[in-house]
């Protein structure tokens, strides 16, 4: 199924929200592709694929369309304790579209314990400061922003739930999950991917969420996907 689309937002944000999406389709593509080749996981009962494998492929797809990908970015705030994230993609401005960045976190989404720490996540992504860095600070400071959770989940279930989130814990981690999934972020979804271990018949799924940070922020509208 395709995302859903809202004909009231904006259209340089439909843009940058597709662009976005269509990396991350094409990061799981990929990653797929390599997985029906070689399982990395040793213990598959136990360990599953390491969220490293969703920052490689998103930097690579994000590279190969012409964007610029950062690992590990700071933040230039003494404050915020030297906070990092996993992964910034920068489009510079081209003709006939406008420069864009979106900062990552990737996880693995197994327990209460990781939604709460994509929470924490998202809060990190929303307050960090890192402008500074650019050489051309005008270009990128009204630049649309946005921050991306990509995260693997290892059963069908998570794959349900995210992609119609509901309320399950009372006001816990879950519940608070699912009101950011459906208030806050621009498109949500999940890829199925085909690849897995040898010895089990137990597929991953790719969840994502897009949400939107500094001058876009009022533009929201929930869209999810799945596939």
């Amino acid at each position: 199924m395709h995302p859903q689309q809202t004909p009231a937002a904006p259209e340089r944000l439909c843009q940058h929200v597709q662009a976005l999406e269509s990396l991350i389709a094409k990061a799981c593509g990929t990653l797929d592709a390599g997985l029906q080749v070689f399982w990395p996981a040793v213990n598959h009962m136990r360990n599953g694929l390491s969220e490293a494998h969703l920052t490689l492929q998103l930097a690579h797809a994000a590279q190969s369309a012409g964007w610029c990908a950062y690992p590990e970015v700071g933040s230039q705030s003494f404050e915020a304790g030297h906070t990092r994230i996993d992964l910034m993609l920068l489009k510079p401005e081209e003709s006939g579209s406008s420069s864009c960045l979106a900062l990552v976190e990737c996880k693995k989404l197994y327990s209460v314990e990781k939604a709460e720490e994509m929470l924490q996540d998202l809060q990190k992504m929303q307050r960090l400061e890192f402008r500074s860095g650019f050489r051309d600070r005008a270009q990128w400071a009204e630049a649309p922003s946005y921050a991306i959770w990509l995260a693997f989940g290892f059963s069908e279930s998570w794959r349900t739930w995210w992609c119609a989130p509901y309320l399950y814990d009372n006001g816990g981690a879950w519940d608070r999950m699912h009101h950011v999934l459906t208030k806050d972020a621009l498109l949500f979804g999940a890829h199925s991917l085909q690849a897995h271990h040898p010895a089990s018949r137990a597929h991953h799924h790719v969840l994502y969420a897009i949400f939107p940070i500094s001058s876009v922020e009022d533009d929201r509208a929930v869209k999810p996907s799945a596939r």
